[in-house]
């Protein structure tokens, strides 16, 4: 009878991918990311979309981003940046790249007509991901 050999590793392709921002929700999403990584014995990835609206983010926003991929490693997460206009696009073609079977994203409680007008990423990812499984964590109202 042959021994077989336990990988201790988990199998390539099992990730898990986090959407992280400036936000103070986007803990919450990473630890609930972190908690589907573990249950799934998959990798925790992270992923920030740096947009051309950035450019403009304050300080305070920018510490909070920080802050937040500090949080990220903490989880012992891949920490991913890239840079788009398109945040939607950028997660699928990220998820893609890195194998990531599942997404967590936060979503703004938008009112009707915000929504409407400038659509959610959330929704827009949900519309893109066709092959990976997408989470939307409810988030807090838009101030």
């Amino acid at each position: 009878m042959r021994e077989h050999h336990i990988e201790a590793s988990w199998p390539a392709g099992e990730r898990v991918m986090a959407c992280v921002n400036a936000r103070p929700d986007a803990q919450r999403i990473l630890r609930r990311a972190w908690r589907m990584a573990n249950r799934l014995q998959a990798d925790l990835v992270a992923v920030f979309v740096e947009t051309p609206a950035w450019a403009n983010a304050g300080p305070e926003e920018r510490r909070a981003l920080e802050e937040n991929l500090r949080f990220a490693e903490d989880l012992s997460a891949e920490i991913i940046r890239v840079t788009g206009s398109d945040v939607a696009r950028e997660l699928v073609r990220v998820a893609r790249e890195k194998n990531a079977g599942r997404i967590v994203i936060g979503h703004l409680k938008r009112r009707g007509l915000s929504l409407l007008l400038r659509g959610s990423t959330a929704v827009k990812l949900l519309r893109l991901a066709t092959d990976v499984d997408v989470q939307v964590v409810a988030g807090a109202k838009e101030p």
